[in-house]
């Protein structure tokens, strides 16, 4: 028995001092985990989306196919590789197939799916109605590393433990705005700065895993939703290929998430479009920018029968008070008369007693 032990003892020391690169997991088990022998590019890659954030990474990654097969057809008859003119670096991805939720009837399949089957990579669809992701069981395969962008569904434990390495994509710098929209949130509050996280894939919390890398990014004052999605799915899609190009490093250097400073962003909805004019300038506005392209509304007093009412109105336009708070005051008398425009005007005075004024101009 003794032997037996000292024989498994030296093993495991073998193991250790061996020249592979691997990292280990952490899992609650009565045996230490084996160490996982992280592959080396080019990757195969399981890719996990659905909306138009994850779509510019899936599509990132699919390029990094496309230069591997020109690299194969610049290799001349002496077996060395012709630097390709579209850059000096090696392919990162060798394959991809696509995880992603499959379309109910009669409605439009995500942009995630629509990307996948115009650029003829293999689909495993996620049927909501059988259990989603509970159900779901991972393909033959074989993968090198998971990749989860925007994907909106728990990946069970099972799934991530079979992988190699899973890395997420998110577009905040965690543990900051931990949740589903991480994007809208940051609108909300009005922050100054923001960036785009890459972490390991934690296996029973969404947005918990170690950080791999951040990048910082300021935030324009005057961005509006759309464009500030774009913009940081484009970064978020480089920031993939970056972790990818030095997993081994990043892997062995990750850091965990701290627990000071973690906030929530959950689902917005429609509701929250609502325009309270009692509230500060720049809270309207923040709100603007961020749920535009949702509907921003408001409620003017009406008369109906006599009866008081009020009616919805859609806002279309609100001019960023940055703008208007260096424009003349028009009184209200003489407000420009173009049919459903009109202003909205507050004044506050200052501990000094000088009295300011916030002004939106609203369409």
């Amino acid at each position: 028995m003794l032997r037996g032990t000292l024989v498994r003892r030296a093993s495991s020391f073998l193991i250790q001092q061996s020249s592979l690169r691997y990292t280990t997991r952490r899992f609650c088990s009565s045996f230490p985990s084996p160490p996982i022998v992280l592959p080396r590019p080019p990757f195969n890659v399981l890719f996990f989306g659905t909306d138009d954030i994850a779509r510019i990474t899936l599509e990132a990654l699919h390029e990094e196919i496309r230069k591997g097969s020109n690299e194969t057809n610049n290799i001349d008859n002496s077996n060395s590789i012709v630097s390709s003119s579209s850059s000096s670096l090696p392919s990162l991805v060798k394959s991809v197939e696509v995880v992603c939720p499959d379309n109910l009837a009669n409605t439009p399949p995500c942009p995630v799916k629509k990307t996948a089957k115009k650029l003829g990579l293999k689909m495993h669809l996620v049927d909501k109605s059988a259990g989603g992701m509970k159900g779901w069981r991972l393909p033959s395969g074989p993968y090198d590393v998971g990749v989860v962008v925007s994907f909106g569904h728990l990946i069970p434990r099972r799934v991530v433990e079979a992988l190699p390495a899973t890395l997420n994509m998110h577009p905040s710098l965690l543990p900051k705005h931990r949740g589903a929209a991480p994007l809208y949130h940051t609108l909300l509050q009005g922050d100054k700065e923001s960036g785009i996280s890459v972490i390991e894939l934690h296996p029973r919390r969404f947005d918990a895993g170690r950080i791999l890398m951040q990048e910082r990014v300021k935030v324009r004052d005057d961005i509006t939703y759309s464009e500030y999605a774009n913009e940081m799915a484009i970064l978020g899609s480089q920031c993939i290929l970056r972790t990818l190009r030095n997993l081994d490093d990043m892997i062995r250097q990750a850091r965990p998430q701290e627990e000071q400073g973690v906030t929530q962003a959950p689902k917005v909805n429609l509701d929250m479009g609502h325009i309270d004019w009692s509230g500060p300038i720049t809270t309207i506005w923040n709100q603007y920018r961020a749920l535009k392209d949702l509907g921003c509304f408001t409620y003017y007093p009406a008369m109906d029968g006599g009866m008081p009412n009020k009616t919805k109105i859609k806002i279309l336009k609100i001019i960023n008070p940055a703008i208007t708070n260096n424009m003349q005051i028009v009184p209200p008398e003489s407000t420009p008369s173009n049919m459903g425009a009109f202003y909205f005007q507050k004044s506050c005075t200052l501990g000094n007693g000088e009295r300011v004024w916030d002004v939106l101009w609203v369409r």
